[in-house]
């Protein structure tokens, strides 16, 4: 049960890392799409795309939150991670 308790911080980052780059992936995805159709508009000369401006700069905006969240949370859970670890390390080594 020690060694699970170990990895278990690890695990747990990992887990949640990739489900925060999953998140950031398809808001960005999204946004990098309505930006080339917002291009694309401009382009071919349509007026009345300040609603499209919008909903670009939404997506942009919601995309940069969510990765400085995933910059957060994996320096605070690599600082948790390497805590956990060095004190498993320095238990065992006084045990």
């Amino acid at each position: 049960m020690s060694k699970w308790l170990k990895w278990l911080p690890l695990v747990c980052f990992l887990l949640i890392v990739s489900l925060l780059t999953l998140d950031w992936l398809t808001k960005h995805l999204l946004y990098l799409e309505q930006r080339d159709i917002l291009y694309n508009l401009i382009q071919s000369g349509v007026t009345h795309i300040e609603e499209h401006k919008k909903v670009v700069a939404y997506l942009q905006g919601v995309a940069t939150r969510r990765l400085n969240d995933l910059i957060e949370v994996t320096v605070l859970f690599s600082i948790v991670f390497f805590v956990h670890f060095f004190y498993y390390k320095w238990r065992d080594r006084h045990a």
